[in-house]
């Protein structure tokens, strides 16, 4: 009976931990079609591939942070707080500027926990830019830089709406 009541607390102390990967999200523009999630088996493959296909510089590292970042499960935070910049932005933009930027401290808030959809990849240079869904309407976005031979997030923002 003791063995059983400890299997019981483990089990459940891992399906606390799990972060619940949503459903297809709905496309605004174009009912009953569908983004994918972006933690799916199918479009974590894409990525990696997109990324071999980017980057020469480490390339696993680099799914590593992607995946994570959009992955996150609780417990995750250390991970992605060591692969923050100290020199972290907060890139946005408003009506009357193309960019707007703002120096922000690390902080695991800016973890999307398999709330994200329709990820695409940006390459230039050794900078992957990363936007994805985060609602039928919006994008955001992360970017992860290649130097003194590691990723690092660098910049964090909102890609835009509509």
């Amino acid at each position: 009976m003791k063995s059983l009541i400890i299997l019981i607390s483990i089990v459940l102390s891992f399906k606390v931990n799990a972060v619940e990967s949503p459903e297809p999200l709905e496309s605004h523009h174009w009912p009953g079609t569908f983004h994918a999630v972006a933690c799916s088996d199918v479009e974590l493959n894409k990525i990696e591939r997109e990324i071999k296909g980017k980057t020469t510089e480490g390339a696993l590292e680099a799914f590593q942070v992607i995946k994570r970042m959009l992955c996150s499960e609780k417990g995750d935070e250390n991970f992605i707080l060591s692969k923050m910049s100290n020199n972290l932005l907060y890139v946005t933009s408003d009506e009357f500027s193309d960019r707007i930027e703002k120096k922000i401290s690390k902080d695991s808030k800016y973890m999307v926990y398999k709330k994200a959809w329709q990820p695409f990849i940006f390459s230039e240079k050794n900078k992957l830019k990363i936007s994805y869904r985060v609602n039928p309407l919006c994008f955001e976005n992360f970017v992860i830089e290649y130097a003194e031979a590691k990723w690092e997030i660098t910049e964090i923002g909102i890609g835009g709406c509509g």
